[in-house]
């Protein structure tokens, strides 16, 4: 078992080891504002746990935003680029992908972008709407990032095989979405190297 004991996580400092529940270790620390408290280890080092409880009171009383999806979305988006305990700091912040000085402050990245997240709920719904970069070789910053709903987000993945047809260029996901047949059937074909105008006309 490795020992935290001394190492500090944003507010807290590790006192001493706790206890073992259910195969997660807990450790017991003390928060800057004086208060000890006992955290689970993945929660104290993924940085997901940030003090006793000071610290989401504290913020949640500048805006009162920060339960809200919107701040969630911003929430996650600075973790997986600058969090180094994320699993999915390895596809963001690792490669380079990071976020311009301003938007690490919520108010900022709200200034920007609320107006067109509200816009984007509103014609497709909350759970439709998903930040999305532009230019995938880049990182979150204004003129790169807009609202996309999940569909699209998926067709603008580095890892797609695009297909141009009939002029159009999109995911073979949007595809089969567009032409109404099955992504698994329009997969076989294009895989067995039939030509696109029989992959995509035949029924």
């Amino acid at each position: 078992m490795k020992d935290l004991t001394g190492k500090k996580y944003i507010k807290l400092t590790v006192l001493s080891y706790s206890h073992t529940k259910k195969y997660f270790r807990y450790w017991k620390c003390k928060c800057d504002c004086g208060n000890e408290c006992v955290v689970r280890e993945h929660y104290l080092t993924s940085g997901y746990t940030k003090s006793c409880g000071c610290y989401r009171k504290e913020f949640s009383l500048k805006h009162g935003e920060t339960g809200t999806r919107f701040y969630m979305i911003w929430a996650l988006m600075k973790a997986r680029c600058l969090n180094k305990n994320r699993k999915d700091y390895q596809r963001y912040g690792a490669i380079g992908i990071g976020i311009n000085e301003e938007w690490k402050e919520y108010m900022s990245f709200k200034k920007d972008m609320h107006d067109s997240y509200s816009k984007h709920c509103g014609m497709y719904g909350d759970k439709e709407t998903t930040l999305d970069r532009i230019d995938n070789t880049k990182g979150y910053f204004k003129e790169n990032c807009r609202w996309a709903t999940p569909k699209e987000q998926s067709n603008n993945m580095k890892t797609n095989h695009l297909i141009t047809y009939d002029g159009k260029t999109q995911s073979l996901a949007l595809w089969a979405d567009e032409i109404g047949i099955k992504y698994s059937c329009l997969f076989a074909r294009v895989s067995r190297g039939w030509s696109l105008d029989r992959a995509f006309s035949k029924r």
